[in-house]
C-alpha cells in the first residue's frame, strides 16, 4: 500500500506573495529543446557565454542555476527545431506561488504499535536526530488524516510527535514522513528549503543535501500531503532584486 499523488502538471501558479497577477513573458526556446509545460526554466549561457549560438534563450533549467519560472506551454523537437526561432511564454514573476507534486518522500506502515504521541517504523536510518521538524502525515488506519511534526528521534525506530494522536498508532497506521535526508538531521514542513527534481524540473525532491537545507533554492509554504503536493516560491530567481548569479 502507499499514497497515490494527485500529479501536478510541473509548477502550476497558484497565488502569488503579493496578490500580483502572472508575468508572461515571450522568450526565444534554444533550438531543437524539448519543453514540457510546468518545467522550471533558465536562460542559456546567461554568465559564462560559452557559446555563439543560443545565447539568452530559455532551456528547461539545471537545478544549480537561477531560474526565471516554469514554462507556460509545451514545445517539442517538432514544433521547436533546429535553427529555429521559437517562442515560448514562462511566467517570470518573482512573487508567483506554485502547486507542485513532492516525491522521494518515506512511505511506511507502522512496524510495531506505538503511543498516541510514538511512531515506529524499524527502518529508519540510524542517525542521531534525523528527520527532526519533519512533516508526519497518516493517510490510512485509525489515526487518518492527521499530520504532525517530529519533535524526537530515538536513532532507530522511534519518532515523537508534537501533539498526541487521537489514538495510540498501530501497525494498520500508514504514514509518509517528508524526512529529508537522514545526514542533515532536518526534516521538511512548512518554511523549509527543497529543491526541484534535477532530472525533470516538474517536481519536488524532498530528499535534500545539508547545502539545500540553507540555500533553497525553492522554499516551502503550505504541505497538502493528503494528494502529495506543496506550495513553494521560488527563492534563486534571476528576477528577484540582489540576486546574485553563480559563474
Amino acid at each position: 500500500m502507499a499514497l497515490t499523488a494527485t500529479s501536478t502538471k510541473g509548477f502550476e501558479r497558484s497565488g502569488s506573495m503579493t496578490g500580483s497577477a502572472p508575468l508572461i513573458w515571450d522568450f526565444v526556446a534554444k533550438s531543437n529543446a524539448a519543453i514540457t509545460k510546468g518545467a522550471l526554466m533558465s536562460l542559456n549561457n546567461l554568465q559564462t557565454l560559452s557559446a555563439t549560438t543560443d545565447i539568452n534563450k530559455i532551456l528547461v533549467a539545471a537545478s544549480d542555476t537561477l531560474f526565471i519560472g516554469p514554462a507556460m506551454e509545451t514545445k517539442t523537437t517538432t514544433t521547436n527545431p533546429t535553427a529555429s526561432e521559437t517562442k515560448c511564454k514562462v511566467d517570470i514573476n518573482p512573487d508567483s506561488l506554485f502547486r507542485v507534486t513532492f516525491n522521494n518522500h518515506l512511505d511506511f506502515a507502522c512496524s510495531s504499535a506505538g503511543t498516541t504521541t510514538t511512531v515506529v517504523y524499524a527502518s529508519l536510518a540510524d542517525t542521531a536526530d534525523a528527520n527532526l521538524g519533519g512533516t508526519l502525515y497518516c493517510y490510512a488506519g485509525t489515526n487518518k488524516g492527521e499530520s504532525r511534526l517530529v519533535s524526537d528521534y530515538n536513532d532507530t525506530t522511534t519518532l515523537t510527535v508534537t501533539k498526541a494522536y487521537p489514538v495510540a498508532t498501530a501497525v494498520t497506521d500508514y504514514f509518509i514522513l517528508l524526512d529529508g535526508d537522514a545526514s542533515s538531521s532536518a526534516g521538511i514542513a512548512p518554511g523549509s528549503y527543497v529543491v526541484p527534481n534535477a532530472t525533470t524540473m516538474l517536481t519536488v525532491d524532498t530528499n535534500l543535501t545539508t547545502e539545500d537545507f540553507v540555500a533553497g533554492p525553492l522554499i516551502c509554504l503550505a504541505i497538502h500531503p493528503e494528494d502529495l503536493t506543496m506550495i513553494v516560491k521560488i527563492i534563486s530567481h534571476r528576477f528577484n532584486a540582489g540576486v546574485v548569479a553563480a559563474t
